[in-house]
C-alpha cells in the first residue's frame, strides 16, 4: 500500500511510472492498494498491522475503513 500525498488526492485513471492505474478517486492522506489484497489479509500502515481486509481489494483501489 501507499499513502496518497497529492493535494486534493488523485483521480480515477491516474497512472504511475510503474504502471499502476487508479480505478477510483483516492483522497489525500488515504491508502491505495499497490497490488490485489485478498479478503482476510493484513492491512499495514508504516509496517504495523492496523486491521484485516473485510473483502477482496483490487489493485488501484482506495483501501478505506473499515478495510472494505
Amino acid at each position: 500500500m501507499a499513502i496518497v500525498a497529492n493535494q486534493g488526492g488523485l483521480h480515477p485513471g491516474a497512472e504511475f511510472a510503474g504502471g499502476l492505474r487508479l480505478i477510483e478517486q483516492i483522497p489525500q492522506g488515504h491508502k491505495v492498494a499497490l497490488a490485489d489484497i485478498a479478503k482476510g489479509a493484513p492491512i499495514k500502515r508504516y509496517g504495523e498491522v492496523i486491521g484485516h481486509a473485510a473483502a477482496d481489494i483490487a489493485e488501484g483501489s482506495w483501501v478505506k475503513d473499515p478495510w472494505c
